[in-house]
């Protein structure tokens, strides 16, 4: 299934909710219940429903037009036709079930493969040498200035972290370490983890 950011964005909000509690759909499927000690609160299950259908509606016909003036692909087009298709609760299942297949496969790929020493080293000496000129923007946007694509891309002649190894995560540890020792250094995060 090809990345979509609705998708990214429900997880944010559904991460969201659920620091209030746990929610799940009352035994016969009409609603969402939130558990609490000693309360439960209760959504309207069909405002939520019509909400969801007008949103992916939409989303559908701009993707529609888009595909007409060829701005997007066949498959983009696919993509938004079956979100509208499903219903809410289908849609939230069908979330899950890709979260945790996505969880299987990047621990699969931590398990079978481990960080270059020719990488590590390039990143360590680009921390040492070359980021004391880079504005606060470089190391605290994620985007496609940020750091971590820099080291990826080609941008300035590098590609020393390949699409995949950099597609699952494989040195966002060791580059968000080094990029909070130095946010630290610059005075722009605490020790404790948190901006000042």
């Amino acid at each position: 299934m090809a990345k979509d950011n609705s998708y990214n964005n429900y997880f944010n909000n559904y991460n969201e909710r659920n620091k209030e509690g746990s929610w799940q759909l009352s035994a016969d499927k009409s609603e969402w219940v939130l558990k609490e000690p000693n309360t439960e609160v209760v959504e309207d299950f069909e405002t939520r429903e019509k909400e969801w259908n007008k949103r992916t509606e939409q989303d559908f016909n701009r993707a529609e037009a888009q595909f007409q003036a060829g701005m997007v692909d066949k498959n983009y087009l696919e993509i938004r036709k079956r979100k509208h298709e499903m219903s809410y609760t289908d849609y939230l299942v069908n979330c899950m079930n890709s979260q945790k297949e996505q969880e299987v496969k990047i621990k699969a790929y931590f398990d079978t493969h481990k960080p270059e020493k020719k990488v590590v080293d390039f990143i360590y000496d680009y921390f040492e040498n070359n980021i004391q000129d880079k504005p606060d923007i470089f190391l605290t946007n994620p985007g496609y200035e940020g750091l971590d694509y820099m080291i990826w891309c080609k941008k300035e002649g590098w590609h020393i972290i390949d699409d995949e190894a950099y597609s699952y995560k494989l040195y966002q540890d060791i580059i968000d370490n080094l990029v909070e020792k130095e946010l630290i250094k610059r005075g722009l995060w605490s020790k404790e983890g948190g901006w000042t």
